[in-house]
């Protein structure tokens, strides 16, 4: 996939967005197909979404919202004990990001 540049009133940065068998629309040679053929290799997932950049304004993590909708129920979920000892563990080393 091909770095998209996005600006909005909370967060300014990039997206890539990779689907399985789904040819580049890019003209270049060096991307599209192939590195997708190349990424996807050996992985049992079908699209693949990355983005990185920045806030705008000052943020708190409570308040960051992104997700999936998926057409069925979450199987296999981690025990509810093991989430709340990763959320400790993001409370302890993040704690201004956490403050009510």
């Amino acid at each position: 996939g091909e770095p998209v540049c996005f600006n909005g009133p909370l967060f300014r940065g990039t997206i890539v967005s990779r689907m399985r068998d789904v040819p580049s629309m890019s003209k270049s040679k060096s991307s599209g197909t192939a590195k997708s053929d190349e990424y996807f290799k050996g992985r049992s997932r079908q699209f693949q979404w990355s983005v990185s950049g920045t806030f705008t304004k000052r943020m708190r993590f409570d308040e960051v919202v992104t997700g999936q909708d998926f057409g069925r129920p979450f199987r296999n979920a981690p025990a509810t004990n093991l989430v709340k000892r990763g959320l400790d563990l993001l409370k302890n080393k993040l704690p201004e990001t956490f403050e009510c």
